[in-house]
This record gives structure tokens, sequence and C-alpha cells, in this order.
């Protein structure tokens, strides 16, 4: 929720990573591949939760369809692979975020005072340009109904009470 915006940067960017999912696959069956299959950990923990997965970046349902995406460099864990399949999987990778990164994906638009926006994590990437923070008050207010919220919670519970929760 944009509560107010008054400089000239700081567009907001979102992809749909389904579209760059098939697009791999059509494109580059080889490196569509190597994402579909390769599990890696993505791990984010503070004060308040442990958000844990373990996934391939383009994770695929029963119809073989994209199911959801997982992109943050920052946050993941690459696995122990050989050195072909290590080389392969990055190349893989950095396919996938030039073409996440590109113009033929990216929507980048400006948000306006009292604009709202809603996406699912699970399939859109999401991002803003810079911007210059003495040209005025910027205030974006984000609120996140994650998927795994609830079991993050569940292992900070854990951890802060030393508890053991049977699944």
């Amino acid at each position: 929720h944009c509560i107010y915006n008054e400089v000239k940067g700081g567009f907001s960017t979102v992809v749909d990573g389904f579209a760059v999912a098939e697009h791999l696959r059509k494109n580059h069956k080889d490196l569509f591949n190597t994402l579909v299959s390769t599990k890696v950990r993505y791990r984010f923990v503070d004060k308040d939760v442990i958000l844990e997965n373990w996934g391939e970046i383009i994770e695929l349902d029963e119809n073989k369809n994209p199911k959801h995406i997982r992109h943050s460099p920052r946050l993941d864990y690459v696995p122990i692979l050989d050195k072909n399949k290590l080389e392969k999987f990055y190349k893989a990778r950095r396919l996938f975020s030039k073409l996440c990164a590109s113009k033929k994906f990216e929507l980048k638009f400006r948000l306006e005072t009292g604009d709202v926006i809603m996406f699912d994590n699970h399939r859109t990437l999401h991002g803003r340009t810079s911007f210059d923070q003495n040209e005025g008050k910027r205030f974006l207010k984000g609120c996140y109904i994650d998927h795994d919220s609830t079991e993050g919670k569940l292992r900070h519970l854990e951890r802060k009470f030393k508890l053991k929760w049977k699944k």
C-alpha cells in the first residue's frame, strides 16, 4: 500500500515467473530441466520467525505446469552437486535471473499515494528501482500472508519454548 510517494524513482517492478518458466521450457529445455529438478534451500531468520524451504526454482504440479517460483539469490543455499551439474545449475539460474530482469518480462510502474498492489509470491517476482531519499518522502506499507508463515511461526515457538511438536 503506497501511503505516499514524492520521489521520482522507486518504480515498482513485477515479473510473471510462470511466463519466464514457460519461455525457458520452450527455448532452453535443458536448462529448464535443471531448474525443475534441483532442490535449493531457502532460509530467512529474524527474532520472530524462521522461514525455511527446500524446493526447485521452478516447481511443477502433477500436470507438469508451473506451480511455484522460488527466486531469491540472497536467501538461497546452493546444494552440493558434482562440478558439471553445479556449472549447469549456475548457468540455468543466471539465465533465469537475466530473463526476470529483462524488459521482455518485467512490468515497471509508479505507485501513487493510495495505490494498493496484491500478488501471489508463488508466481510473481517483485522489486523496485532505486530512488534518492533526499528528494522527498516515500512510504510503502507491506502486508504478507505467506504460505509458509504458519510453519515458520511454529518453528519459532519450538525454539523459544524448547518444544518439539508431533507432525
